[in-house]
C-alpha cells in the first residue's frame, strides 16, 4: 500500500496544478460571461427604446403633416372662449352693444369678487337692466350664454314693474372665466393622446360660439398743417 501511494504522489502532484488553473478559468469565465451577458442585457434594452422612441417620433411627425388648417381655428376658438386674461372689459363691451341692439337700459353694471380655482380663475358681473319686450331680453340672454368668451349665468330675476305699464326690470349676474396656457409640454417621447369624445364635444362647442367683434382703426393719413401751432 504505501509502495502504491508513494507511486501516486507524485502524479496527483502533476495534477494539482492544471486542476487549480482550470479551476480558476472556468469561474473566471463565469464572471466574464454573467458581466457580458448583463451588458448585452443593457444593450439591447437601450436598442428597444431607442426603436420606440423613434416609433413615436415619427408617428408625431405624421400626424403633424397631416394637421389641417382648422385644427388652427379650433386652438384660436379655445383661446377666444377661455381667454389667458381678464376678459371684463371685452364682455362689459358686449353686453352694452347688445343692450343696445335689442332696445335695453343697463341701468347698473358692477364687476365684483374675484375667485381663484386651481387653474381657472373666475369673476362676477351683476347687471341691472330695463326694457319693454320681455322677448327682447330672452334674446339678449340667448346671445349672452351663446357667445365667446365663456360666461356662466349664476342668479336671474325677472320683474314686471305693474299691470297697466309694459316695462320689465332686470337683475342679472354673470361669472366670467381666464385661465393660464400650460407651462410645460409633454415630452417628445411621450405618444400622442386622442381626443375623447367629451373633450371633442367641448371643442365643437367652444368654435361654435359667436365670436366677439373687434374694431380695427384706419390710421388717418398726414396732412398739411399751415399753422403748425394751430
Amino acid at each position: 500500500m504505501k509502495s502504491i501511494t508513494r507511486r501516486l504522489g507524485p502524479d496527483i502532484k502533476i495534477l494539482f496544478g492544471p486542476t487549480i488553473v482550470i479551476i480558476m478559468v472556468i469561474l473566471l469565465s463565469v464572471v466574464v460571461f454573467k458581466n457580458g451577458y448583463s451588458q448585452v442585457r443593457v444593450k439591447l434594452t437601450q436598442h428597444n427604446e431607442a426603436k420606440q422612441s423613434e416609433a413615436t417620433l415619427n408617428e408625431k411627425l405624421n400626424i403633424l403633416r397631416e394637421v389641417r388648417v382648422g385644427v388652427l381655428d379650433q386652438a384660436d376658438a379655445t383661446l377666444i372662449a377661455l381667454p389667458t386674461e381678464n376678459p371684463a372689459a371685452l364682455i362689459v363691451s358686449n353686453l352694452r352693444t347688445s343692450a343696445s341692439e335689442k332696445a335695453i337700459v343697463i341701468k347698473e353694471l358692477k364687476i365684483v369678487g374675484l375667485g381663484e380655482d386651481e387653474d381657472i380663475k373666475n369673476m362676477e358681473i351683476k347687471v341691472s337692466t330695463e326694457n319693454q319686450e320681455f322677448p327682447s331680453y330672452v334674446s339678449f340672454l340667448k346671445d349672452l350664454v351663446n357667445s365667446a368668451p365663456i360666461q356662466s349665468v349664476k342668479s336671474l330675476n325677472v320683474q314686471k314693474h305693474s299691470v297697466g305699464e309694459n316695462l320689465f326690470s332686470g337683475e342679472l349676474e354673470i361669472n366670467i372665466f381666464w385661465a393660464n396656457l400650460p407651462v410645460t409640454l409633454p415630452e417628445l417621447t411621450v405618444p400622442i393622446q386622442e381626443l375623447t369624445d367629451d373633450q371633442k364635444l367641448v371643442l365643437a362647442k367652444m368654435q361654435s360660439l359667436k365670436k366677439p367683434v373687434f374694431t380695427n382703426l384706419t390710421p388717418s393719413t398726414p396732412k398739411d398743417r399751415p399753422n403748425p401751432f394751430n
